[in-house]
């Protein structure tokens, strides 16, 4: 069924698909037509759905003589069809064009914070998939290693860019410096993981290094936004590292399938950092959103 009304929805806290199909007149089969994207068992917060409003009363049959109803004035689109700008992390381009054509996006609170939390998981998820690709070409001895390299460090100035446009210039530039030395420490950890026992001592020193910028980080981060907590932060850093060094291990021992299946919770884990972030800033910033 075709659909000249569609808008997008974010993903609230105790939605489920039954609960979204009866808000909006739509059915559970129809919205899981339009977003190919989702399982039909797991609804994440913030996950960003292609809705058709009443397509439940435009798919019912109507009794003969009978004119189908009328659209709501709610209903009907008031700002000109715009698609987000990108693809929500992990979702092929020609499958997010598909699922998303020509929606309307409505303007206000909502759309602005969509549009911050979804910059923000796109620079983590990007980070995440740059780095495995540094490990891979670094374990396997590729020829594409120092331009990964590159693209990996200028994951920092993506991060930063986020950040720039809430924070005065002096503070987004720290964070960059504190970015790009996190990314810095783990593409030298990888170097001196892969000589083995030779490089043990400047492995041991890499490692406690990329711990304390860790600390650094979460530090910088609370002091400049109160919604921040330091020690949670801390937490959630460590974990991340902790995860990449085990996704370390497993490329360098060629264990392929251990890897996939951690880079899943690789990503995972960087989306919940990404969401963490986000709301900081929106509740620091509650007039801008």
């Amino acid at each position: 069924m075709s659909c000249a009304n569609k808008i997008l929805y974010a993903v609230q806290k105790g939605d489920s698909l039954y609960k979204i199909a009866r808000r909006y007149q739509t059915t559970v089969s129809q919205i899981l037509s339009d977003n190919p994207h989702i399982s039909p068992n797991v609804l994440y917060l913030g996950d960003v759905l292609t809705l058709c409003p009443n397509s439940a009363q435009q798919s019912a049959p109507s009794k003969k003589g009978e004119a189908p109803p009328a659209k709501s004035p709610s209903s009907i689109p008031t700002q000109p069809a715009k698609p987000p700008k990108a693809p929500l992390p992990g979702m092929p381009e020609a499958q997010f064009a598909a699922a998303h054509a020509s929606p309307t996006i409505h303007s206000g609170p909502l759309a602005v914070q969509l549009q911050l939390n979804n910059d923000m998981r796109k620079a983590w998820a990007q980070q995440t998939m740059w780095m495995r690709s540094l490990l891979t070409s670094i374990a396997e001895n590729l020829e594409d290693k120092e331009e990964v390299s590159k693209r990996v460090l200028r994951g920092a100035g993506h991060m930063t860019r986020i950040f720039s446009q809430y924070y005065p210039t002096e503070n987004a530039e720290k964070l960059k410096e504190l970015f790009t030395r996190h990314l810095q420490i783990g593409m030298d950890f990888v170097e001196a993981y892969k000589t083995g026992a030779a490089g043990q001592t400047a492995l041991d020193s890499l490692n406690a290094g990329w711990y304390q910028n860790a600390d650094e980080l979460a530090a910088f981060l609370a002091s400049l936004n109160p919604n921040y907590d330091k020690e949670a932060l801390t937490r959630m850093l460590y974990q991340h590292l902790d995860l990449i060094k085990q996704e370390i291990g497993f490329l360098m021992a060629r264990k392929y399938a251990a890897d996939i299946a951690l880079y899943d919770a690789i990503e995972a884990d960087g989306l919940s950092i990404a969401d963490e972030l986000t709301q900081g800033i929106i509740k620091q910033f509650p007039n801008q959103f």
